[in-house]
């Protein structure tokens, strides 16, 4: 199986990469992120709370969760 990996813009942009997932409890369910998930998952939050976020890289975390797996991307993001 192909390691997977976050993107170069990820990590420029000041992302970091957990060493281990995380759950995060939703009103109604908890949600199982992965070590990738959580560190991108976490970005997007940041992103949301700074003002002077890069679009450009808010929109690319929200493409990278929509495609890395959709359905936790619906519960958690959209």
């Amino acid at each position: 199986m192909k390691e997977q990996k976050l993107p170069k813009w990820f990590t420029q942009g000041g992302g970091v990469l957990y060493e281990k997932g995380n759950v995060i409890h939703l009103r109604n369910e908890s949600v199982e992120l992965d070590n990738l998930e959580m560190s991108m998952y976490d970005f997007i939050l940041g992103c949301e709370d700074n003002e002077m976020t890069n679009l450009n890289s808010y929109k690319k975390a929200i493409d990278w969760f929509k495609n890395k797996n959709n359905e936790i991307y619906i519960k958690l993001i959209r």
